[in-house]
């Protein structure tokens, strides 16, 4: 075991050394950021509510900082992705635990997205803006509905 380890340990080094020699340092810190994050994410899915309490902290070091078109405008949607992984991801690793869990809001916000859509439907004058609209109110109710999920137990689920 202890081999198998240091040679995958070796492997991983190697290749992050190459690619950075090839892409430049931004890149393979970014690529190890994302992996350590990942990891810790997998080992308590709790900690993935982190992306949400620093969302505002990403958004300006993304989008002022950094800069970079396509990494500023797909990462909310990567992070949701990301979120909604480990939710699926806990559902198949802790089975004793109750898939989902229902808040007080869960239906009021549920039937606000319908209505939402079906107005979108009828009385949207431009549906391109329409649909972009909708889809950024509708994205932060999913990330109600992550959040609520990934939270162990309906104690803190309350207090938030």
């Amino acid at each position: 075991m202890k081999r198998w380890y240091w040679t995958v340990l070796f492997s991983v080094i190697f290749v992050l050394g190459i690619l950075s020699s090839y892409l430049g340092m931004l890149p393979v810190t970014a690529v190890l950021v994302c992996g350590t994050a990942a990891i810790m994410f997998f080992a308590d899915y709790e900690k993935a509510t982190i992306i949400v309490a620093l969302f505002t902290v990403f958004e300006f070091v993304l989008r002022t900082l950094i800069g970079h078109p396509l990494i500023s405008s797909i990462w909310d949607e990567v992070a949701l992705l990301l979120c909604f992984g480990i939710w699926f991801y806990k559902w198949f690793a802790f089975r004793g635990q109750t898939p989902y869990r229902s808040t007080p809001l869960d239906l009021s916000i549920v039937l606000f997205m319908l209505v939402s859509v079906a107005l979108l439907f009828i009385a949207a004058p431009d549906f391109a803006i329409g649909v972009e609209g909708l889809r950024v109110v509708i994205q932060y109710m999913f990330w109600f509905f992550v959040v609520t999920q990934l939270l162990k137990t309906p104690k803190v689920q309350k207090e938030l």
